[in-house]
């Protein structure tokens, strides 16, 4: 039988000669014993703490201290993020070694899609680090995808609002649902994996979102029966493959992405919410070919004909 007793010092112990993997391996062996062996309430007593003594010394390594490798996509430039449902398990995937994260990306690439491995930052500043994963819609990573794996909800490492989605002017507006999807969308769509019930199931998120414009003014116009806000929406120019100059509008999924992306051009930082509605009525008045959403990350194409189809659904 494997040993159930583990101290706090041991366990240490262990960490300063295996590392995260030997914490990971001795978690798993200390599981098997707990559900598949006939113990004492004693031993299954002292198993379990054990078990949370190992699991808490984990939790206080990833989030602060220790090499980690984080698998990316190279389509959106973020986090690798696969939706197992559609509501609440949109994971990343976490290593506790390069070699680890190497081999996890060779399956991922046979399967289509194209991973990145990058190093976390180690230190105060990861804290950062995990705050962009719940911005990107993170809400459980996976640490080692092997048969020692260890599957923890984000909120073990950082703290999570309250709210999602366009909840007035008075808060941030943030989609972190809706960037999960988009990013497993992006990611099926490169690899050829697409399903038509998932394609659907984004499709109808974003038909009920909120977005966020980039402008670059206002002003109050006065219609003879009221007086209204007129945004002056920050629109650009794309060379067709006939030389041909098109207008193209931007919109974001929230104030972090729009901001990221105003921050790389140098762009000042303001922006208009608007319905899903409101950028099929932009796309119309400016008379533009289409809209980039999130550009530099998922990069997706709305034009007429995909806005239209999304908003007959």
């Amino acid at each position: 039988m494997f040993e159930l007793n583990w101290s706090e010092q041991k366990i240490y112990d262990l960490l300063r000669d295996k590392g995260l993997a030997g914490l990971l391996e001795t978690r798993c062996r200390i599981m098997q014993e707990l559900n598949g062996s006939v113990l004492s309430v004693d031993s299954r007593h002292i198993g379990q703490e054990s078990l949370k003594q190992i699991e808490s010394i984990l939790a206080e390594k990833i989030r602060n201290t220790g090499t980690l490798f984080l698998l990316c996509s190279a389509v959106t430039h973020q986090p690798l993020i696969e939706c197992f449902d559609e509501t609440e398990d949109f994971r990343a995937y976490l290593f506790s070694s390069l070699e680890k994260a190497e081999a996890y990306q060779k399956r991922r690439l046979t399967a289509g899609y194209d991973a990145m491995i990058a190093e976390v930052i180690t230190g105060k500043k990861r804290a950062e680090f995990y705050t962009a994963l719940m911005l990107a819609g993170v809400n459980f990573i996976m640490l080692d995808a092997d048969n020692n794996s260890f599957l923890f909800p984000l909120q073990m490492v950082t703290s999570v609002p309250t709210y999602d989605g366009f909840t007035g002017l008075k808060n941030p507006l943030q989609n972190r649902k809706l960037n999960a999807l988009l990013s497993d969308y992006c990611q099926r769509a490169e690899a050829g994996a697409m399903t038509r019930e998932f394609e659907v199931i984004v499709l109808k998120a974003l038909k009920e979102a909120h977005f966020i414009a980039p402008i670059h003014g206002a002003e109050d116009v006065d219609t003879g029966e009221h007086k209204e806000i007129s945004f002056n929406y920050l629109i650009g120019q794309h060379e067709n493959e006939d030389g041909a100059q098109e207008l193209v509008g931007f919109a974001f999924t929230d104030n972090f992405q729009l901001e990221d992306w105003q921050r790389q051009h140098g762009y000042p930082e303001q922006g208009a919410i608007c319905t899903f509605s409101g950028l099929f009525d932009i796309l119309c008045t400016y008379r533009l070919k289409y809209f980039i959403l999130n550009a530099g990350t998922h990069t997706l194409i709305l034009d007429s004909a995909t806005l239209a189809k999304i908003q007959n659904l």
